[in-house]
């Protein structure tokens, strides 16, 4: 046995066996005194969402894309939520703003859209509405859009409202004609005029 020649080195060898033992005993007591049961499958009064939920789903919350195109437009895609995959992101309501170089503005809204890594499109479906800065609304079904140029395809139904009155059409797009932008209708096209006071 080891032999010690000062109090404090006894004090010491006596402290580490003594302090441990005081811990375990007061451990013990708490566990003693403690009768409520715990049940796993209760769940966090804070929490309001479901974890399993959380834990299955891999949503994005308010994500933003920006970028610019070929010929200078300025592009802004956000939405309440996506859910990414290897080739396309699925959004849901989605709002996107293009900014051309001309000063021309448009906003487009719809309740769903697909973001296509590969192709560097946008297509928002699900009640999709248009609004430019020179006047027009339009709605229409599904609005397809290209990130690398400003192009907006209409390929559905489309009925507009603007300036001038009302254009109801098969489909419609939005292009470049050297600088200035034209929406162009095709397919049925039937203009209600309403003319200006």
């Amino acid at each position: 046995m080891a032999t010690y020649d000062n109090r404090h080195s006894r004090f010491v060898a006596r402290a580490k066996v003594v302090l441990p033992l005081l811990a375990l005993g007061l451990l013990s007591t708490l566990f003693l005194f403690y009768q409520g049961t715990v049940d796993p499958n209760d769940t966090i009064i804070y929490a309001d969402v479901d974890v399993s939920d959380l834990a299955q789903d891999e949503n994005i919350k308010s994500p933003r894309y920006a970028g610019v195109t070929e010929d200078g437009t300025a592009i802004n895609v956000s939405s309440a939520t996506i859910a990414p995959s290897q080739s396309q992101a699925l959004a849901h309501r989605v709002e996107t703003r293009f900014e051309t170089q001309s000063g021309l503005v448009v906003d487009i809204r719809a309740r769903t859209g697909s973001l296509d890594t590969a192709q560097r499109t946008v297509t928002l479906s699900g009640g999709a509405v248009l609004q430019s800065s020179s006047g027009y609304v339009i709605s229409t079904d599904t609005i397809a859009s290209s990130l690398q140029r400003t192009e907006i395809s209409l390929p559905s139904h489309v009925t507009a409202v603007g300036p001038f009155g009302r254009i109801e059409a098969g489909s419609g797009e939005l292009m470049d004609q050297n600088g200035s932008y034209v929406l162009d209708f095709q397919g049925g096209v039937r203009l209600l005029y309403t003319p200006s006071n």
